[in-house]
């Protein structure tokens, strides 16, 4: 099982924003360069990167707007450390 905390943890040590891509179809975090189908924007280099399992040229994270990614970078560390809130 996996908390809150741990999901936290992921995305602010293991995943690395604006290089990384989850792919929920094959549970792999892989570099993006591996995603040559994938639309990335050009203006958002930095975002959040999931693959949409059923359409591979879809990047889930696009509906999140860029001006969100930093509270959302922020929420996942007050989550993954509570303590240093």
């Amino acid at each position: 099982h996996l908390s809150l905390q741990d999901f936290a943890i992921f995305y602010c040590t293991e995943f690395i924003w604006g290089s990384s891509v989850v792919s929920v179809r094959t549970g792999n975090l892989d570099d993006l360069s591996e995603y040559k189908k994938l639309a990335v924007p050009e203006k958002r280099k930095n975002m959040l990167h999931i693959e949409e399992p059923f359409d591979l040229e879809v990047d889930v994270a696009c509906v999140l707007k860029p001006n969100r990614e930093k509270p959302l970078q922020d929420a996942l560390r007050d989550a993954a450390y509570p303590e240093t809130r």
